[in-house]
């Protein structure tokens, strides 16, 4: 989960330098794709704290369980529908 963050973390930075050698500051509204993926970061890490913190309650709390799992398929096509739509953004498909 870890390595998942990092990994995010820098394929945006090296989809964000890659936007700006094409186009300027004044463009980064259009990179909109961006967000979704920056904001599928940040809920990977709320996730990845709540896992080290709370490790105790979900091992013994389905609910928990369940509630943590649907988060984490949330997270995921959040950061798929991003590079999808990045994707599209780049005409490759």
């Amino acid at each position: 989960m870890l390595m998942g963050l990092v990994s995010c973390l820098f394929a945006n930075m090296t989809g964000l330098l890659a936007f700006l050698e094409e186009g300027s500051i004044s463009d980064l509204p259009q990179f909109y794709h961006a967000l979704l993926i920056w904001l599928s970061i940040i809920f990977f890490a709320v996730l990845f704290w709540v896992r080290i913190k709370f490790q105790v309650d979900l091992r013994y709390s389905s609910l928990k369980r369940y509630i943590y799992f649907i988060g984490h398929i949330l997270a995921v096509g959040i950061l798929f529908y991003g590079a999808h739509l990045g994707a599209k953004i780049a005409e490759r498909i």
